[in-house]
């Protein structure tokens, strides 16, 4: 049996807390939980727009970032205001 190797591109630890730390404040934002933030995040664009950007979005305030995944999702076809 032949090995694949798979092309994981695995988020650091100070990129997987600041991801789970900006859901959770999205969430508080919009009165939803967790898992909710998450896929509306995902579905709407908002993790990709984060993990390319993570390195200026993590030096911004999370209410400045917040804004910016918001109307990135905005843009996708998000409705959250």
């Amino acid at each position: 049996m032949d090995k694949q190797k798979t092309n994981i591109q695995i988020p650091d630890v100070n990129e997987l807390n600041f991801t789970i730390a900006l859901i959770s404040e999205f969430s508080k934002r919009f009165n939803l939980g967790q898992k909710q933030a998450f896929n509306y995040i995902n579905r709407f664009k908002g993790m990709q727009f984060l993990r390319k950007h993570y390195q200026s979005l993590h030096t911004q305030s999370f209410d400045d970032a917040i804004d910016e995944i918001l109307t990135v999702c905005q843009h996708n076809g998000g409705k959250l205001k």
